[in-house]
């Protein structure tokens, strides 16, 4: 048992220490590209120069457009506002989109918000944005927990409120459960992340008692996509086993 236990621990250090992937996934929706990272839980291990060697990785792809799905943030925000600038050098033909996760209800949402104002980064609350250059409509909402703390609440409704209906539409919701709550709406990809790939084998198997789907590529009933990212950092222990840190690039 002990030898058991050495090896599964060795084994997801490991994994756990590695640098993310770049996870190339082919979509023929879109004819233009796309990187999406989610859940760094930036603070503790997760550091400025962890942030920066990402942006590098990001850069090289040359992305027309970028998104953050959310658990950006995982500590005090007076801790790490030099690391969260460092996304601003991203290089974005049409900017770098960003959504609330679960975690950043717990370090002062509202302090991040404001925050999030003074960087290249868009914060989309319950809201969209329309890229003309791509007849593209992005809208974001707000995380499940909002149910729970009584504000920010998710708002599909208000979210979709004065979308382009003659243009692709990008949903961002940091949980895959979410699309329990897509009613009539259907975007043609939805991208989230929050499950961690399951992060640690068997753990991913309780994650699925809460979500329907634990990472990659899915399509659902009504049509549309869904892309769940296994997280570019890591929740807890920097370990891993059974899931790969990433970093999505859909073309």
């Amino acid at each position: 048992m002990l030898a058991l236990s050495t090896s599964y621990v060795t084994a997801a250090t490991y994994e756990g220490m590695k640098e993310p992937i770049v996870n190339v996934v082919e979509l023929n929706h879109f004819d233009f590209s796309i990187v999406q990272i989610s859940d760094l839980h930036i603070g503790g291990l997760i550091d400025r120069k962890f942030i920066k060697d990402s942006v590098a990785k990001i850069n090289a792809l040359k992305p027309d457009i970028v998104f953050i799905t959310g658990d950006l943030i995982d500590t005090a925000l007076e801790h790490i506002e030099d690391a969260i600038r460092e996304l601003d050098a991203i290089s974005s033909k049409h900017g770098i989109y960003y959504i609330l996760g679960n975690h950043e209800y717990f370090h002062n949402p509202m302090k991040i918000i404001e925050f999030m104002k003074s960087t290249k980064i868009k914060l989309l609350l319950n809201e969209n944005i329309r890229i003309d250059a791509l007849q593209l409509n992005v809208v974001g909402v707000t995380d499940r927990i909002g149910y729970r703390t009584n504000i920010l609440e998710p708002d599909i409704h208000k979210a979709y409120k004065g979308t382009n209906p003659n243009f692709k539409t990008i949903l961002l919701a940091h949980q895959p459960k979410y699309i329990e709550e897509l009613g009539n709406y259907t975007p043609d990809l939805i991208l989230s992340g929050h499950t961690h790939g399951g992060q640690i084998w068997p753990f991913e198997y309780l994650v699925r008692l809460q979500q329907p789907y634990i990472k990659g590529l899915h399509k659902l009933t009504n049509g549309s996509y869904i892309y769940v990212n296994s997280g570019i950092g890591f929740w807890g222990p920097p370990m891993r086993l059974g899931s790969q840190a990433e970093i999505t690039y859909i073309v």
